[in-house]
């Protein structure tokens, strides 16, 4: 018998889609995406600089990272719009 994993990895952009205009799409994805691979390709050199200074500097410094990432997202306003009966 073999087994087989998966998991469900959620949409980064999802909300980006629902939240941009049709036209604008491509370029707010285009941005997500490119700041969330500069923020993997610095974030993990900068850490590992800072292990000098103890073992615990990298990861305050990842944890004040995410906790900027975190007030950014709540600056962002989120349209509403009313569910109709039978609407999913």
């Amino acid at each position: 018998m073999t087994q087989s994993s998966s998991r469900e990895v959620p949409d980064p952009n999802a909300g980006l889609q629902d939240q941009t205009p049709f036209t604008r799409a491509g370029t707010a994805i285009g941005l997500a995406m490119t700041l969330l691979r500069v923020g993997a390709l610095i974030a993990p050199p900068l850490g590992n600089a800072l292990a000098v200074y103890g073992a615990r500097m990298p990861f305050v410094l990842w944890a004040g990272m995410a906790l900027l990432g975190l007030a950014a997202l709540g600056l962002l306003r989120r349209k509403t719009q009313p569910m109709l009966a039978g609407s999913v």
